[in-house]
C-alpha cells in the first residue's frame, strides 16, 4: 500500500477512535449518574429491573474502541527503546561475566 494511502487511513482510524473517546467519556458520567441498571415496565404486570442502554452501548463502543487501537498500534512504526538497543548490542556482542573483568 503506498504511504500516502497508509497514513489517510491510519489519520481515519485515529478520528474514529478520537469520536468514540469522546462518546465514551459522554456514556461514562451518565453510568456514574444513573448506574448500570434502569427499571423497566411493560403493561401492568411486567417490571423489573435491566441492564441500562447506556451501560449495554458503553460496553459495545469500549470493545470497537480496543479494536481501533490494536488497529492503529498495528500501523505505527516500531519504536525501538534504549533497552532494546542495549539488549540488541549485547546478544550481537556476547555477555561477558563479571568473572571477565577480573585481572
Amino acid at each position: 500500500m503506498p504511504d500516502g494511502a497508509q497514513k489517510e487511513l491510519l489519520t481515519n482510524l485515529i478520528r474514529k477512535a478520537e469520536f468514540i473517546h469522546g462518546e465514551l467519556l459522554k456514556l461514562q458520567d451518565i453510568i456514574l449518574e444513573k448506574g448500570w441498571v434502569e427499571e423497566y415496565q411493560n403493561g401492568q404486570n411486567q417490571h423489573g429491573v435491566k441492564k441500562s442502554s447506556e451501560g449495554d452501548t458503553y460496553n459495545q463502543l469500549i470493545k470497537n474502541y480496543t479494536t481501533l487501537m490494536r488497529q492503529i498500534m498495528e500501523k505505527l512504526p516500531a519504536q525501538t527503546s534504549e533497552l532494546d538497543e542495549f539488549e540488541r548490542y549485547m546478544k550481537e556482542h556476547g555477555r561477558r561475566s563479571r568473572d571477565d573483568d577480573r585481572v
